[in-house]
């Protein structure tokens, strides 16, 4: 088993980052805020154990998908995991798999023709590939071939509503 972890852009990272520090800061004045005034209503305690509850989901939700995102492919599913999200797909219920090479996508399509699709790294794009053919030699292979904009086989332009006559 073989995990490829999902890769955030840095722009992403310094966000999330950025949250988990606002997070420790309402943590940190909450326990401010308690040892100043202490509980002297309910409704006071409620709002600081709320607060205390939210900060800390945000950070355990941020921190899971910073290191538990990523595809993992077993003998017998590829599990997709976003943090604490997780799906799994049946090797053996996929069909096909169209790469859109482009777009660094895969749209994996199953017996009952469902489909979802994922994105992958460059770098691991063929072994990810490899290693799920591996599993169900079975599933058929097709490659999207991505046309220019400007091309005239390009029939999205005539449907581009914004776009002068």
């Amino acid at each position: 088993m073989k995990k490829y972890a999902y890769k955030f852009s840095t722009l992403v990272k310094i966000l999330m980052f950025l949250a988990v520090i606002l997070a420790l800061c309402g943590i940190a004045v909450d326990i401010i805020w308690i040892i100043q005034d202490g509980f002297y209503s309910p409704y006071v305690g409620m709002r600081y154990i709320l607060l205390f509850i939210i900060a800390t989901l945000i950070i355990v939700i941020i921190v899971s998908m910073w290191k538990f995102s990523g595809y993992k492919i077993t003998k017998t599913e590829l599990i997709c995991s976003f943090g604490i999200l997780v799906s799994k797909f049946s090797l053996a219920d996929m069909t096909r798999i169209t790469v859109n090479k482009q777009k660094k996508q895969l749209t994996l399509t199953f017996k009952d023709e469902s489909f979802t699709n994922i994105w992958v790294k460059n770098e691991w794009f063929e072994d990810f590939l490899h290693e799920i053919l591996s599993v169900n030699d079975e599933i058929e292979l097709e490659f999207l071939e991505e046309i220019p904009k400007d091309d005239p086989k390009n029939d999205n332009d005539k449907n581009d509503k914004n776009k002068p006559a």
